[in-house]
């Protein structure tokens, strides 16, 4: 049975954008990555190279990636079986600790968080979301929105049920 009646309760969770992701795949077709890099990065010129899903394992991710550290989570056993040893938590290290050190295997959230992007390249996506950059509505664009003014609309309105205060995650 459902906690609350639609509409009437907000509660975040990852598991929306993990559907929303199988969803993109079905109806296209496609993998995940290559579906939104054909539905909307390469629309707007952002390089193949420079959007990409994140990859658990230290020696999966590109040389130009930031290496993330944190050592309040620690080291332990790799998750991995062919990497035995010692690995950091955040690259698949196992550890004893709760809440943000939790282990994140990076490939199975892909729509749920898992992209690597430059700072250069999100602002490129943010301007072609939807207006007033887009659409000929600024000075100098002409570039088709990635969005409706409806959804935007949608995506920046307090969620249904929501009684948290003037701002909200997800």
């Amino acid at each position: 049975p459902l906690q609350d009646a639609p509409g009437t309760a907000y509660e975040y969770g990852n598991v929306n954008y993990c559907l929303l992701g199988l969803i993109i795949e079905a109806i296209s077709g496609k993998s995940y990555l290559e579906a939104v890099r054909e539905l909307g990065f390469d629309d707007i010129g952002i390089p193949r190279y420079s959007a990409y899903t994140a990859s658990t394992r230290l020696r999966d991710i590109p040389a130009n990636e930031t290496e993330y550290y944190s050592p309040a989570c620690g080291i332990g056993e790799s998750v991995f079986e062919a990497d035995a040893g010692l690995a950091p938590s955040q690259y698949g290290g196992r550890h004893t600790m709760s809440g943000f050190c939790t282990g994140r295997y990076m490939e199975e959230r892909f729509a749920s968080g898992g992209w690597v992007i430059s700072a250069q390249e999100y602002l490129r996506f943010v301007k072609h979301l939807g207006a007033p950059h887009c659409n000929g509505t600024g000075a100098h664009n002409s570039e088709e929105c990635l969005l409706t003014s409806d959804s935007v609309d949608a995506l920046v309105d307090t969620p249904p049920g929501y009684s948290g205060g003037t701002s909200w995650y997800g």
